[in-house]
């Protein structure tokens, strides 16, 4: 009898302990399901923006570029390169980017296959093939292609960054003091809509396509207080249903405390968009 209690009772130990730790996680489970089921949403937190400004999009590379979605690359860019970014179609956008170049560069307006590329005397990227310039002046120049949109870091584009700042509010006044880190990082500049009404800030589209691009952000507040952006490019704002304007514009009514108002700005924006278009 104690030979077989010898082997039964360490089998029937481990039996035990087995049982007991998966009701333990059964019990974790269930209770976690519990907080999170019982608990209000809580609320997005702003993204903390550091001290040096983001400005514009950031490369996460290297990243190879090319002539064409799919196409033969041209040039490869080394990680955090800053760059101007289209927005994106079916997970492609165009980039471009001042570089230095030397006389000769400028003078056969292209870049040879091998050559390091420049900004100054710091190395950002390489010509993997022959690279044409645009824009040629005063030893710069553009040079452009597309890239799939993961080789550009979400963190650094204006759209992501604000949809964050404005979804943390829950729905609450947004003011310049709140927004003031964004308008910094992005550098927005005062727009021309300012008026004794309505302060505006504004962010320009990217230069690849129109060579006199209009907006791709404004900001309009009303005493300091956010009443609504005009946007180019998506948003996703939560709880905000977008209106339209002219020329393909989007406008987020952002405080809809005061229609009247939110509708004359409206007004006063399109017939200035037409105008100067």
């Amino acid at each position: 009898m104690k030979g077989i209690l010898r082997y039964v009772l360490p089998t029937l130990c481990l039996c035990w302990i087995f049982f007991a730790c998966n009701q333990q996680g059964d019990k974790k489970t269930s209770d976690s399901t519990d907080v999170v089921n019982d608990e209000q949403p809580s609320k997005v937190a702003a993204p903390k923006l550091g001290a040096v400004p983001i400005v514009t999009e950031h490369i996460d590379g290297p990243a190879n570029i090319r002539d064409a979605v799919n196409g033969e690359i041209i040039f490869t860019l080394d990680d955090d390169v800053k760059v101007t970014a289209t927005d994106t179609h079916n997970g492609w956008c165009q980039v471009g980017l001042q570089v230095s170049i030397t006389i000769d560069e400028a003078a056969s307006m292209m870049i040879a296959k091998g050559t390091d590329l420049r900004i100054g005397t710091e190395v950002i990227g390489k010509a993997i093939n022959d690279i044409d310039l645009y824009s040629i002046s005063n030893g710069t120049a553009e040079i452009v292609g597309f890239t799939k949109d993961q080789n550009i870091k979400p963190n650094t584009i204006a759209e992501n960054i604000l949809a964050k700042f404005i979804n943390a509010k829950k729905g609450e006044p947004i003011t310049y003091a709140y927004l003031s880190p964004f308008i910094q990082s992005f550098n927005l500049v005062e727009g021309m809509l300012t008026d004794s009404t309505y302060k505006t800030y504004e962010m320009y589209e990217d230069w690849i396509n129109d060579p006199s691009p209009g907006y791709r952000i404004l900001l309009v507040f009303k005493e300091q207080q956010l009443i609504g952006i005009v946007h180019t490019r998506f948003l996703s704002l939560n709880q905000v249903k977008d209106e339209t304007l002219e020329l393909g514009y989007g406008f987020a009514p952002i405080d809809t405390s005061d229609r009247v108002l939110l509708d004359k700005f409206k007004d006063k924006f399109n017939d200035f968009i037409i105008s100067v278009d």
